[in-house]
């Protein structure tokens, strides 16, 4: 699977909610590194947990949406 395989959207179009969750992802997996590697431990900060569940939330809404938007056009 080619990693712009991953940002596609079903129409074929590529999907900035999967990007930004993505980034927000690498971004927490790196203060994830750093804490551990300076530190010895890592504490995250709550506002980071959140903006990750936000942001992997709004995708699963997304999907859906779109997905109840398509079943109601196809009636």
């Amino acid at each position: 699977m080619k990693l712009l395989e991953f940002f596609q959207e079903d129409n074929g179009g590529l999907s900035y909610t999967r990007l930004s969750s993505f980034i927000i992802l690498c971004c927490l997996v790196t203060d994830w590194m750093h804490a551990v590697f300076t530190t010895g431990r890592f504490s995250p900060d709550m506002a980071l947990v959140s903006l990750v569940i936000t942001s992997y939330t709004a995708k699963v809404v997304q999907k859906f949406a779109e997905q109840k938007s398509t079943d109601v056009i196809a009636k």
